[in-house]
């Protein structure tokens, strides 16, 4: 399947760029990346995981847990992001270990749907140590596929242009 872009160069970037691995926690600072179906990429793509509750898996965010934005992660090559928070040992994503996981579950961005797979138990006790200064309440997830969301929703609908294609992962609304 291959997707056509139609570009239209606006401008120049002059400096760093951002990419959010982890949706509302610190950015990864970049001086060049690939614009794809699901957004920026880098090594890791943007948005591709997300901190839910781990009642009903609704994603959390900076708006309401302003210290997520104090997890700051590191890419240490195409399978593993190093995580490290204040007062907290750092800790590792590695992808290879569930990449291809058959345990997936069913995600809400807003009114959203994602299939997502979770990634651990380790994982979710040190995101909950860290911003609720307990043992469990959120779960890290992951966005394994490489194509787009497949739900269309009222909020991607509102922009005239946008298509089955421009739902991206966990964005709150597209992926540009």
């Amino acid at each position: 399947l291959r997707y056509l872009f139609r570009c239209k160069k606006v401008g120049e970037i002059n400096g760093d760029m951002w990419i959010f691995p982890i949706k509302s926690c610190a950015p990864v600072v970049v001086n060049e990346f690939e614009c794809g179906k699901l957004g920026p990429i880098n090594i890791f793509r943007d948005r591709t995981f997300m901190l839910v509750r781990a009642s009903n898996n609704e994603f959390v965010t900076a708006r309401t847990y302003p210290n997520m934005v104090l997890i700051k992660p590191e890419i240490k090559n195409e399978f593993i992001l190093s995580l490290s928070a204040p007062g907290m040992d750092d800790i590792i994503i590695d992808i290879e270990a569930f990449k291809d996981s058959k345990a997936k579950i069913t995600a809400s961005v807003w009114k959203d749907k994602a299939p997502v797979i979770d990634c651990g138990d380790e994982i979710a006790k040190w995101f909950s140590q860290f911003l609720l200064e307990k043992d469990d309440g959120f779960r890290l997830v992951y966005y394994p596929s490489e194509n787009p969301k497949p739900y269309i929703t009222k909020r991607i609908k509102k922009f005239p242009a946008a298509s089955g294609i421009d739902t991206g992962t966990l964005h709150d609304e597209t992926s540009y």
